[in-house]
């Protein structure tokens, strides 16, 4: 249930008891928040505005003018200031709440000196009987909040290379350069993704820029700097195990996997990275690729079943491995699923799979006449399988509807813009450039177009722009208490062997 609470005269959120103030009143007011004066008191003292939020299953988005200010997710009851979010005036609240599986709740409450002006709860998302239950957008409301004694808001045009991506606290605002906001004072970080390119040939470099909003119109040329290059280094490891078990030991379900597969597959990794993955993120992600010594003494094991993932937590125990999850940020289990006579075992596995810090990735790429330097879309796939994973694990944002599986719920379905497969997707799921409307759910396809404008924008772009450091939880902003590292795998079907 839900509340918006205020007074028909006076703003919403001023103390009934001070009234309203008379415009010369504001004006002396206006003087009192100048950077350079004393802090006001009485009826100038600037509004206090409080937040509580708690009960949040799976996610709760809160935005002000549009501006994204904090994604709550499920953890310990928040209460805190923030009177930086508004300006004087009428300010436009607007709560979102999201669910992945399973129930849903959230309770929100916003005051402005002491008044309850918003109060939203939820036990059991959907509370609304139009709204449809599953993975996606479950509650989506917006609120006039007035603050008649904050400072007032301030413009800030961004200018540079016309048609940049304007992002604003590293999340995407939906806006292409050159672009004028109207924002509260404050400190902002301003940041540009620049490029598109087309396959074979994809561009991308972002432009970063701190600024300080003050009382006067200010304007920024982020582009106008170097570009940042590749701050953020993911440890990727190749695993190459020598043998497989495809749900026995016999020799027709026993895979071999060869030299030559592990110097393709090192190769294919390099190029996903330097072609696809690079440019995707702006250059502001890369691969440091370590291909490790082969295992040759402990098999992989799996079942017969085509859709059952190999057994990696025995394998690392019985190889005496179990400390390589700690040493790198991912790491790609390369097995084969073909027999030392060259031909497919009987019980192949149908997919390859990726989630946590894990990448579970057999040769059937390596050995289908791929070149070796060709960027490699499925491992590019289950890498981005891990990165959704720390997005939403360790710095507890929502990847959208079906997350990465979720580009059939987006309005994707292949080939979109000329590119092959789902680059497209790929690409805008990596700079949190999807568009999320409200209707979308998991599981239900999106016949229309993907939409350009939407109620939220998804992605991993937050893991791209800050990194990934599953070892070393606690040294992000963002992060809570640690949970487990190992989401449930996503598999993605193999293409036919050749």
């Amino acid at each position: 249930m839900g509340h918006v609470l205020g007074s028909a005269f006076c703003l919403v959120g001023a103390l009934a008891a001070l009234g309203c103030l008379g415009s010369s009143e504001e004006e002396a007011c206006d003087a009192a928040y100048s950077p350079d004066a004393p802090p006001a008191l009485g009826r100038c003292a600037p509004n206090v505005v409080t937040l509580s939020v708690k009960e949040v299953d799976d996610f709760v988005y809160l935005t002000v003018g549009g501006v994204r200010r904090r994604v709550f997710s499920s953890g310990p009851d928040v209460e805190e200031d923030v009177s930086e979010w508004f300006a004087k005036g009428t300010n436009t609240l607007r709560i979102q709440a999201a669910n992945t599986l399973g129930p849903a709740s959230y309770s929100v409450q916003l005051r402005v000196d002491g008044q309850l002006v918003v109060d939203e709860s939820c036990a059991s998302a959907p509370c609304a009987n139009d709204v449809a239950q599953g993975g996606g957008i479950l509650f989506d409301r917006q609120y006039e909040v007035a603050t008649p004694r904050r400072p007032p808001p301030q413009t800030l045009a961004v200018g540079g290379t016309t048609g940049g991506k304007l992002y604003l606290n590293d999340a995407f605002t939906g806006l292409s350069l050159p672009a004028i906001l109207t924002l509260p004072q404050g400190s902002y970080t301003v940041g540009v993704g620049v490029g598109e390119g087309s396959e074979g040939e994809y561009t991308g470099r972002y432009f970063e820029e701190r600024v300080l909003v003050g009382a006067s119109p200010a304007t920024v040329t982020p582009t106008s700097s170097p570009a940042l290059s590749r701050p953020n280094r993911t440890r990727v490891a190749i695993l190459p195990i020598r043998t497989t078990y495809h749900g026995d030991e016999t020799p027709e379900n026993t895979g071999l996997l060869l030299d030559s597969d592990i110097a393709v597959m090192s190769s294919q990794a390099a190029a996903t990275r330097d072609r696809l993955l690079e440019p995707f993120s702006y250059e502001l992600t890369t691969w440091d690729i370590t291909v490790l010594p082969t295992e040759e003494a402990v098999p992989l094991h799996r079942s017969a079943d085509p859709a059952s993932s190999p057994d990696t937590d025995r394998f690392l125990t019985e190889a005496g491995l179990t400390s390589v999850l700690a040493s790198y940020d991912s790491v790609i289990f390369l097995y084969s699923r073909f027999r030392a006579t060259g031909d497919g075992v009987v019980h192949g596995p149908c997919c390859f799979w990726g989630g946590g810090q894990q990448i579970l990735f057999m040769n059937q790429m390596t050995r289908g006449g791929w070149p070796a330097d060709f960027p490699n879309q499925y491992l590019l796939h289950e890498a981005l399988h891990d990165y959704e994973s720390y997005n939403d694990a360790r710095l507890h944002f929502y990847n959208g509807a079906d997350g990465l599986h979720g580009n059939e719920e987006h309005g994707y379905h292949g080939g979109e813009g000329t590119e092959a497969g789902l680059l497209q997707w790929q690409r805008r799921f990596i700079r949190g450039q999807v568009a999320e409307v409200g209707s979308m759910r998991a599981g239900s396809s999106f016949t229309d177009s993907p939409p350009v404008t939407g109620d939220l924008w998804v992605g991993v772009f937050d893991t791209m722009r800050r990194g990934v450091s599953w070892a070393h939880p606690g040294s992000l902003r963002a992060v809570r208490a640690p949970q487990a590292t190992m989401t449930p795998l996503r598999s993605t079907p193999a293409p036919a062997s050749p």
